[in-house]
């Protein structure tokens, strides 16, 4: 009877493990680089030679006997996106971020890469207020609202209400707020964030989106290294008010500048979207004026 029980909960284990016996299923390199390799659930692209190279999700090394074995074992783990195989060391290091392996993976035996490209994209939309940082100008904090607070010490606070011990304040009021910029134009962390060109023009940022339909400008596309450089190709091109760049695929760096401003709406995990917008407009309270005096003052002997 217990052998009975142990095989069937064996056959139901199997159940839930990926399909790595399918037949023509890639997943060697470098024959396989650039091709998909689906498991039972997701589907993952193959870039031989490169990595990621970014924090694994594991602190200790998992050694498989393949490299279809690392991706069939990050499809079975939760959160896992992408991973890196070490050939010399048999080692997977699983990762939670969606990320173009950009880094060579040429040390010893090669160190190849897959990652997700059927992972649910989250809508584009402003970084939640209580992950952005709040502007201080000065000793005091004016506008309106209320609030109280407890403690020993003296304080300012918007609104009616006191402070609890020094250079604090409660209450709630109109608070400044500073916009999320993105420093390299780097997806997906930078999703949804302004990146601001060398001559000072600003694009928000839509990562994993494509530009299907429309027209590019001159009906051709260039090369470029990285996304931040296509975006500085377009803030140089008057007629360009948009990019679309292709940034996950085997071969990345196609650049394709766009007339339309407007956000895109079509998914594509391939693909990162960046549209010049307006400069974001800081909310909140008034510095208070700085005045001066034309009047000199004189001095005694």
């Amino acid at each position: 009877m217990v052998a009975a029980s142990s095989l069937l909960f064996g056959f139901a284990a199997l159940s839930y493990l990926p399909n790595v016996l399918a037949q023509g299923n890639p997943g060697q390199c470098p024959g396989d680089n650039g091709q998909y390799r689906t498991t039972s659930t997701g589907t993952f692209l193959i870039t031989c030679n490169k990595r990621n190279g970014r924090a694994w999700m594991n602190s200790k090394e998992d050694v498989r006997q393949d490299f279809p074995a690392c991706i069939d074992a990050c499809s079975a783990r939760s959160g896992c996106v992408a991973v890196d195989y070490n050939v010399e060391t048999k080692s997977c290091g699983y990762i939670n971020q969606l990320m173009d392996p950009a880094l060579p993976g040429t040390a010893g035996l090669g160190v190849h890469n897959a990652r997700r490209m059927d992972r649910p994209v989250e809508p584009v939309a402003p970084p939640p207020p209580s992950s952005q940082v709040p502007i201080s100008d000065g000793d005091a904090d004016t506008g309106s609202g209320t609030g109280s607070g407890t403690g020993s010490g003296t304080g300012a606070g918007s609104g009616s209400g006191s402070g609890s011990g020094p250079d604090s304040s409660s209450g709630s009021g109109a608070g400044s707020t500073e916009p999320s910029y993105s420093q390299y134009a780097t997806c997906g962390d930078d999703n949804g964030k302004i990146f601001v060109t060398g001559d000072g023009s600003t694009y928000k940022l839509q990562c994993s989106y494509s530009a299907a339909g429309r027209v590019a400008i001159g009906g051709s596309s260039t090369q470029e290294q990285t996304f931040s450089s296509c975006i500085e190709k377009c803030s140089t091109n008057s007629l360009c008010s948009s990019v679309q760049y292709h940034t996950r695929s085997a071969t990345p760096g196609e650049c394709v500048l766009l007339k339309e401003s407007t956000d895109s709406t079509t998914p594509n995990a391939e693909y990162d979207v960046a549209i010049q917008v307006d400069p974001p407009f800081i909310e909140g309270d008034d510095y208070p004026n700085q005045l001066c005096t034309t009047t000199a003052r004189l001095q005694t002997e």
